[in-house]
């Protein structure tokens, strides 16, 4: 998986500044040094190459290597600096030579064998994992197939990739559907996986390339943090954070903005807009995931503190204002049925305004509850209420709560508080 990182970031990197008829040349070589195996990829291009005084910074994280006004061959660094760190994983090396107008050219390093590296840094990965084995070569050169620029752009362009990007490292974590989504809001492919491959196998990872398509993932899927870069097309990170927190699907989400502006009147309008925390370019993997971390964090133990205190007192609770009142509403619908036993989901989403997949969805964000959970544990709150104060007899409180029967009201009692309902008469008297 991460020689298929390198490779991709090398490949990418040289067809991103081949110009049209430009060709890229991949070679793989394995070389006896003194006993210890090594073997080289080469990857050559015959595109712009790179000014003589860039290349020290060529590995730098958000290096542009087009600094022109006009930035025809954009480009973050991320890339390469990703594919620097992967190769010194590996106990190797990776070089570049660049001549402007003639091409670059980037050579990869890497022992082989597993001599170099430590137990807990090898894999015990099956062989379906490891994917094909590539034949042993003995001091021979391999080259690949010449493919020109325009060739591979249109193998490209007849595959794309959808909006939503599922990496082969974070498949596993897709397959537990308890684990969290994080959706990446960022036009740069480059800084997308970036900080796609910062998080991977932690998170679920949706991908937007702008804040349309941002916005449109958020309101289907719900993630439970969305990182988006300010500036956009078609819609900025200032105009995606207003669209989340007006929009009672998407109003609780956390959102970690990306910048490069570090003036405080751009952190002051981020922050009015509905943004909860700043990370300002460059910043390393790890502080990416120490915040995307915490971030969920205090989101979930929010939810687990509040849990049905948001229900009974959503006043109190640390929300937005448009999160207030969708509580304060289910709280009213529930207290208007609290004595009718057969009121069900379906019902209290009708009532409540909303259809069952998005009360099921904003009622588990916001309280860490399920919307039946939450009906059971007003009922056995107001239950609790009534026999404190004297209402009524366990069998009067048990039918005025919603119960029609006993048994399964004493059961149901017992479990959220520890106690049988006879225990709180007396306590109330």
């Amino acid at each position: 998986d991460m020689i298929e990182k390198i490779m991709y970031n090398l490949l990418s990197n040289a067809l991103k500044f081949t110009p049209k008829g430009g060709t890229v040349r991949v070679k793989v070589e394995c070389h006896d040094l003194s006993g210890q195996g090594e073997a080289a990829i080469i990857v050559r291009d015959s595109g712009i190459g790179i000014p003589a005084e860039r290349l020290p910074h060529i590995f730098d994280r958000f290096f542009q290597v087009d600094s022109t006004a006009t930035r025809e061959f954009e480009g973050t660094g991320i890339g390469l600096a990703l594919t620097k760190e992967l190769v010194q994983l590996h106990g190797g090396g990776i070089s570049v030579e660049s001549a402007e107008g003639i091409g670059t050219t980037f050579t990869v390093r890497l022992p082989l064998g597993k001599a170099h590296l430590k137990p807990e840094q090898i894999a015990d990965a099956s062989i379906s994992d490891r994917g094909m084995r590539i034949p042993e070569l003995k001091d021979e050169k391999m080259p690949l197939e010449e493919i020109t620029a325009p060739q591979a752009i249109q193998s490209e362009t007849q595959n794309p990739h959808s909006e939503i990007r599922i990496p082969k490292s974070e498949k596993s974590a897709f397959r537990n559907p308890h684990s969290e989504i994080v959706l990446i809001v960022e036009d740069n492919p480059d800084m997308r996986a970036y900080i796609r491959d910062t998080l991977a196998g932690s998170c679920r990872i949706l991908e937007a390339p702008h804040g349309e398509a941002g916005f449109a993932l958020a309101q289907e899927h719900i993630p439970d943090l969305i990182i988006t870069d300010v500036m956009m097309p078609k819609v900025d990170g200032y105009a995606l954070t207003r669209m989340l927190r007006q929009d009672l699907a998407t109003s609780h989400i956390p959102i970690i903005m990306l910048t490069a502006k570090a003036e405080d009147a751009d952190k002051f309008e981020g922050l009015e807009t509905g943004v909860d925390a700043y990370l300002t370019k460059p910043f390393s993997t790890q502080e990416l995931q120490i915040r995307v971390r915490k971030m969920i964090e205090r989101y979930r133990l929010l939810r687990e503190q509040t849990g049905v205190k948001a229900i009974m007192t959503p006043a109190e609770v640390e929300v937005s204002s448009l999160d207030q009142q969708f509580l304060q509403r289910l709280q009213e619908v529930i207290e208007a049925n609290i004595e009718n036993h057969a009121f069900t989901v379906d019902e209290l989403a009708l009532q409540t305004g909303v259809n069952k997949r998005l009360l099921q969805r904003k009622v588990k964000a916001l309280t860490d509850l399920s919307p039946i959970q939450c009906l059971r544990s007003m009922r056995l709150h107001r239950a609790r209420q009534l026999l404190e104060k004297g209402a009524g007899n366990v069998t009067d409180v048990c039918f005025r709560v919603g119960y029609n029967d006993i048994s399964a009201f004493s059961k149901a009692f017992s479990e959220a508080f520890g106690q049988p309902p006879s225990a709180f008469i007396a306590r109330g008297k």
